[in-house]
């Protein structure tokens, strides 16, 4: 890992800005529709309309050194949402600023993070960005020169860009468990609130167009109070956050578990 340290904020031409935002908006849209997209099926969807990358291992090279844009997992390449790539860009910039370099903590409510722990897994997400560097003081983290490259990482306008209006994210899922809060039976809709979990309190839109197979009116299935079980996929431009992509009644879900063991019968001996 290259640990030379970053000592001022990098400056980027127009042109390098352009070129980091037209080639981030092209893997953005492309894993916007497909979902999220193991590396090689990533750059077999986009070669045709991009020469930038010569081959499989410069497209994943690019994207793993832009964490803040993109999430890698097992060769599975997915988008970060909008608030976390606007919030690395805060992050970094109030880093380089700060007058004391050994002052350079990472602030809980920045991160979101509840403890050191969860706070030095964030950091060890981003291997291009930063280096933790333990001292008899405290805890404290460095900027590298590496992530200083990175245009993205620094100027909002170098983020992919989308036309407004709603956009879904297929790359982006959560599965949850809520409860129907809203029916609306003319537009065969329902809204659901997740109870618990790492996204408790958020809303859930449920519309049949979006969930496939489901040939019963939706607000009809699943009244008001009703438990489930609900898979969704991000959405931009809406009143929602998400948009449900699959569902099942919960109680059912947790009966058929509850008498798994009657499905198979004892041997007589």
């Amino acid at each position: 890992m290259n640990e030379c340290r970053l000592k001022e904020r990098p400056n980027f031409t127009t042109n390098e800005i352009a070129n980091e935002r037209r080639q981030l908006t092209r893997i953005d849209d492309a894993l916007c529709k497909h979902g999220q997209l193991q590396i090689v099926k990533l750059y077999d969807t986009i070669k045709e309309e991009n020469d930038y990358f010569k081959d499989v291992n410069a497209l994943c090279e690019f994207i793993r050194k832009r964490s803040n844009v993109f999430e890698m997992s097992f060769n599975y390449v997915s988008n970060r949402c909008v608030e976390y790539r606007m919030m690395f860009g805060y992050l970094v910039n109030f880093l380089i600023n700060m007058e004391n370099p050994n002052e350079r903590t990472i602030a809980q409510r920045e991160v979101d993070c509840k403890s050191f722990e969860k706070t030095s897994l964030f950091l060890r997400r981003h291997p291009n960005f930063f280096f933790i560097r333990l001292t008899n003081e405290g805890n404290f983290v460095e900027l590298l020169e590496s992530g200083g490259t990175i245009a993205s990482a620094w100027e909002c306008d170098a983020l992919p860009q989308h036309p407004n209006g709603t956009r879904y994210d297929r790359s982006i899922q959560m599965c949850a468990t809520g409860q129907v809060i809203k029916t609306i039976p003319g537009r065969d809709t329902i809204v659901i609130r997740i109870d618990k979990g790492a996204y408790a309190g958020q809303v859930v839109r449920a519309s049949r167009q979006h969930i496939p197979n489901c040939h019963s009116n939706l607000a009809i299935k699943y009244p008001c109070g009703r438990s489930v079980n609900v898979c969704a996929f991000r959405v931009y431009g809406d009143d929602h956050l998400w948009s449900a992509c699959q569902l099942e009644d919960a109680d059912e879900c947790y009966s058929k578990i509850a008498n798994i063991w009657c499905y198979s019968k004892p041997c007589d001996h």
